[in-house]
This record gives structure tokens, C-alpha cells and sequence, in this order.
């Protein structure tokens, strides 16, 4: 069992079918996006617009990368355990619940988001962050819907882990790490929970 490792790897995690309706989903040209202020080490992240207001929800729109990309970067947030479920559009809720939550099965969802990040020309230094460190058995979570040379790379410098379409990383949420956004491809889409669970889904890899 996976309850002694720190960080499992696992590929073609979702099957084809739930991983489909996803990637098709978050790729196309519905989806709906809020731009937040991420990237910049001096800044707590901040939303540009208010995030209950579905008319302050953007649809992606390629000139939507046409601001300075290591500032900001694109989300959808479906779950905060301060506020329950938040997404405003009807159905996206259900769509997680049945694909990705459904597999995972938390014990305790504390978080679930969507996440777009904007290319960039060279690669810029992240900030690293934990996200809780509230017990042995909270998690963090990243599913990529793309293949991409970003990648989330690890304080203690273990190898980094390449953004790959349907790999699920899941790593205690105590440890530092960050994201570094794509290079190669217009842009990095990948979706992030955190979540308590005593035992992890079988199949996973130490790394």
C-alpha cells in the first residue's frame, strides 16, 4: 500500500473515456477561465475579477496571452473547503465528480482546480510554495490534460516530473515545490486538487 511514500507517480491514469471528456473540454473553446496574478514572488495571488460572477468568467480567447505571461495565468476553481462548490456553470461540478473525483475518491476534498498556464520564451525561476502542511494524510494532486516540456520540479531535488497527457503525480502537500510553465506549447493545462485519504489508488510508482 501507498500509505509510506511521499510522492507516487502514475501514468494513463483516467480512462480514455473520462480523460477524453476532460481534455476536450478544457481545451476547447467554451471553457470558462478567470486570469489571476501567480506568478510574481512579490505578490500574493490575486483574482482580477469577481469570482462568483459568471459575467466576469472569461472564455479562453487566444488573446488572452497576449498580456506578459509570467504575471498571471488562467483558472477554474470548482471546490474550496471554505465555501463548497464554486464553480458558477452548470454541469462542471458533475463532470469532475464523475471523471477525476470519482477515481480518486478523497476522504476530505479541501481543493479542486482547473489551471492554464500562458507560455513563455525562457523558463522563469517560480515561486515555491507548499500548500498545507495540516497532517500525514493530506495531498496534493496534479492531473495534465497536455504533453509539454513544463514540468512541476521539487525542493529536494528530486527529478522533475514533465507535464505528459493523462500522468497523475501526487505528492504529500508538505513538500516544496513548483511549476514551470511550457516553452514548446502555446500553453500548459493541467488540473490540481488537495485533498486528504488514508490509502492512495493503487498503481502508483515511488519517485
Amino acid at each position: 500500500m501507498t500509505d509510506t511514500a511521499e510522492r507516487l507517480i502514475y501514468e494513463d491514469f483516467l480512462p480514455s473515456h473520462d480523460f477524453n471528456i476532460l481534455r476536450t473540454h478544457f481545451q476547447g473553446p467554451n471553457m470558462y477561465w478567470r486570469i489571476v496574478e501567480a506568478r510574481k514572488s512579490d505578490t500574493k495571488r490575486r483574482y482580477t475579477h469577481d469570482k462568483n460572477n459568471l459575467e466576469d468568467w472569461r472564455v479562453y480567447k487566444d488573446e488572452n496571452f497576449g498580456h506578459d505571461p509570467f504575471e498571471w495565468m488562467m483558472v477554474h476553481t470548482f471546490f474550496h473547503f471554505n465555501e463548497g462548490i464554486v464553480t458558477p456553470v452548470d454541469g462542471y461540478w458533475d463532470m469532475m465528480y464523475d471523471t477525476l473525483l470519482g477515481k480518486v475518491q478523497p476522504d476530505c476534498l479541501i481543493h479542486l482546480q482547473a489551471n492554464c498556464d500562458a507560455a513563455v520564451k525562457d523558463k522563469p525561476l517560480s515561486q515555491w510554495h507548499i500548500n498545507h502542511d495540516i497532517g500525514a494524510d493530506c495531498w496534493t494532486a496534479v492531473l495534465w490534460l497536455n504533453e509539454c516540456n513544463g514540468y512541476v520540479e521539487f525542493l529536494d531535488n528530486r527529478a522533475p516530473v514533465k507535464s505528459k497527457e493523462n500522468r497523475f503525480v501526487v505528492f504529500k502537500s508538505n513538500l516544496w515545490h513548483r511549476f514551470i510553465p511550457s516553452t514548446n506549447l502555446a500553453r500548459n493545462q493541467y488540473i490540481t486538487l488537495n485533498f486528504f485519504k488514508k490509502n492512495l489508488p493503487e498503481g502508483g510508482a515511488k519517485f
